[in-house]
């Protein structure tokens, strides 16, 4: 029995409710599943981390020069900035994924890669593999040593990351209606650049 005859074996009752036109446009890869997906152009009766498995079934291969995302563009703008002002991008992501499926991951990347096409200069850092002690609330960083964590860890870097860039994006999935508790734990720790 091949991949392809096992996976559907096995998720007999999965039920994906789609336009034929779709589905047929990421049957043929020529339509991102996940982009789909996440834009709820399609829904999902059963397990939703069956699509996990998805690439085994649609998997698309694509160049390197096809896989390069052009710059986003817009009619509008929340705020301007001179052309080439932000060269120093600092992502922070608190997602606890590495999966290609994870829906913050996927729109960290996008995000990434038109700020690369743009010209910016673009560090995408995964709390999660990074050692952050928890805050413990002592403010000795404000009152005995400036600047200066009572902890020897990695939020010494981070914090100096923080403060050379020209922009900060903070991505992170929603857990009980707030951020996970990996950006909260990295939030805590940026007291050290406030002055009191």
């Amino acid at each position: 029995m091949d991949a392809e005859t096992r996976l559907l074996s096995e998720y007999r009752n999965f039920l994906v409710h789609s336009d034929s036109e779709l589905w047929l446009g990421i049957s043929n890869q020529k339509i991102s599943g996940e982009k789909a997906f996440l834009n709820q152009e399609y829904t999902v009766e059963a397990d939703v981390t069956i699509l996990l498995k998805f690439d085994q079934l649609f998997s698309l291969e694509v160049d390197e020069e096809q896989a390069k995302l052009p710059a986003y563009t817009t009619d509008f703008d929340y705020h301007a900035f001179e052309p080439g002002y932000i060269k120093n991008i600092v992502v922070c992501d608190g997602g606890p994924r590495n999966s290609k499926f994870s829906k913050t991951l996927i729109r960290v990347n996008h995000f990434c890669a038109g700020a690369l096409s743009a010209g910016a200069n673009v560090e995408h850092i995964k709390l999660k593999d990074k050692n952050i002690h928890p805050c413990t609330g002592c403010y000795t960083c404000w009152t005995q040593t400036p600047g200066k964590c009572i902890f020897d860890d990695d939020m010494e870097d981070l914090r100096y990351k923080f403060r050379m860039a020209d922009l900060l994006v903070f991505a992170s999935p929603l857990y009980v209606f707030s951020v996970t508790g990996i950006m909260k734990n990295f939030l805590d720790r940026i007291v050290p650049n406030i002055m009191p």
